[in-house]
């Protein structure tokens, strides 16, 4: 579990939005760059526009490529915005989106975001299902065990799309 001392952290929930891919990539962008010490975020989010983001290593031809070679979920090609940190192609045009900014000062900014997911997604199951919501968690489609070694600029494992401190 994510270890919360209320004297040590202060978690700050932004009303959830819905905005373009540009923008929310931006909003996202602008508080991991600008977040205080000792402070954390969580911000989600919806989409006014059909949209796909990608990590900062990816080829926007090879993703479109591959967005194109998939089934089709929407009728429209989704807007292509690159992502900030790493990670793999997430297309959203049927999805919450959700960010969590932990200050790298946080102990919790120290763990692997493998682990950080795992608990964050645990957490928004329990409380799915305490509202009569039934939820399953989906098994790790790779190797989630084996995150890449602390510290790097930014984890590259696909699941791993949360920035580490350098």
């Amino acid at each position: 579990m994510l270890e919360v001392r209320p004297s040590h952290i202060m978690l700050i929930q932004l009303p959830n939005a819905f905005g373009d891919a540009a923008t929310n990539m931006a909003i996202d962008a602008a508080l991991l760059d600008c977040i205080p010490a000792g402070l954390a975020t969580f911000r989600h989010y919806g989409w006014t526009e059909p949209a796909a983001t990608f990590g900062y290593a990816q080829s926007y031809a090879e993703v479109r490529s591959a967005l194109s070679a998939a089934p089709a979920v929407d009728a429209a090609p989704p807007v292509l915005v690159r992502r900030q940190t790493g990670g793999g192609i997430v297309d959203h045009r049927n999805d919450w989106t959700y960010a969590l900014i932990l200050h790298h000062s946080l102990p919790a900014a120290q763990r692997p975001a493998t682990q950080i997911y795992q608990q964050i997604h645990q957490a928004i199951s329990q409380t799915l299902q305490s509202i009569g919501i039934e939820t399953q968690l989906a098994p790790c489609p790779r190797a989630c065990h084996n995150p890449p070694p602390a510290p790097t600029r930014f984890a590259q494992h696909p699941v791993s799309r949360i920035p580490h401190p350098v």
